[in-house]
């Protein structure tokens, strides 16, 4: 993992990964890993505690 990363991330709310949900860069399943909401786009993102990659937990923008 990254050690340089601190979340500047807003958590958001007490949620996490209820669903088997892989990495795309080392295929760690990030079942139970924390949400947090990404300040400049509003996105929601969980990060690899394996690799520290960061994955969007939306497929699509909500509109």
């Amino acid at each position: 993992m990254s050690e340089d990363w601190t979340p500047t991330q807003e958590r958001a709310g007490d949620s996490v990964v209820l669903g088997d949900r892989l990495c795309v860069a080392c295929a760690y399943n990030l079942r139970g890993q924390p949400v947090y909401r990404e300040s400049e786009y509003g996105l929601y993102l969980v990060r690899c505690p394996e690799c520290g990659t960061p994955a969007a937990i939306q497929e699509y923008p909500m509109l």
